[in-house]
């Protein structure tokens, strides 16, 4: 199946399972471009959720232990690799000095910087040079809204968000469904806010499959209002169901100009 990827041509999508998966020996062999990792301090990780092999074969792991597997043009893959390393800034990111600012960070403003039992995100890209870069933190996600001063924080969660978004947009079946998905889901931010900018495939943040055959797809939009010193989330939820309309939901941002 032929679908269109949004940052670029094409993409492929198959439905495997029990296929050969890349694991963190494969670094060693220089076959994979970009991995990310969650690891649970209550279960033991044998698969990266996403991993972009140098070949373009994009593998992302499902709960159920099948694969979507996608194909990225050399173009997406160097794309891919410039937005880790450089805009997101992973290149000069290094795990301990992350670690030491945020807990330097939690004593100056009396916070705790310890979330039990959350995952630790790992993310590891190869550079051209066949250099890598690895960058380990616990608790991204809620460790980015505790702490918004901490650059090396900000870096990793637009880093796991790009990785998140590749996945997501392969788990509707590509960027034309993602597309699509977009569109509702904005006509009903419009309902709410006019004058809210439409939502795009790369604003595509997750998605969840239940026993029921329905789907939940979420979009997220960080926006900052004026004077605030962090970010609001604006997220749009569409929950499809076997039979019947697509339902979808506004959280946060109200009232916000996007």
């Amino acid at each position: 199946m032929m679908v269109f990827f949004s940052r670029a041509t094409f993409i492929v999508v198959l439905m495997c399972t029990g296929l050969p998966v890349c694991r963190a020996a494969d670094f060693g062999q220089g076959d994979v471009v970009a991995e990310l990792w969650f690891l649970s301090p209550r279960t033991t990780a044998t698969l990266p959720e996403v991993a972009v092999l140098k070949d373009g074969s994009v593998r992302v792991a499902r709960p159920d232990g099948s694969q979507i597997r996608g194909q990225l043009t050399g173009e997406q893959v160097s794309e891919l690799q410039r937005d880790l390393l450089l805009g997101c800034g992973l290149a000069g990111l290094n795990s301990q000095r992350l670690a030491t600012e945020i807990h330097l960070t939690a004593r100056q403003h009396g916070l705790s910087a310890s979330i039990p039992n959350a995952d630790e995100t790992v993310i590891r890209v190869r550079d051209d040079d066949g250099t890598l870069h690895e960058v380990r933190c616990h608790a991204v996600g809620l460790l980015v809204n505790r702490f918004p001063a901490v650059s090396g924080l900000q870096s990793m969660y637009r880093a796991e968000s790009r990785l998140q978004n590749l996945r997501s947009v392969l788990e509707v079946g590509g960027a034309e469904s993602a597309a699509n998905l977009a569109r509702v889901a904005s006509e009903s931010l419009r309902q709410q806010d006019p004058m809210a900018r439409p939502l795009t495939v790369d604003e595509l943040a997750m998605v969840r499959f239940f026993p029921d055959g329905s789907r939940y797809i979420q979009f997220k939009r960080d926006v900052t209002p004026t004077g605030a010193r962090s970010n609001v989330p604006l997220i749009v939820a569409v929950t499809e169901h076997p039979s019947g309309p697509p339902q979808v939901s506004v959280f946060g941002g109200a009232g916000l100009r996007r």
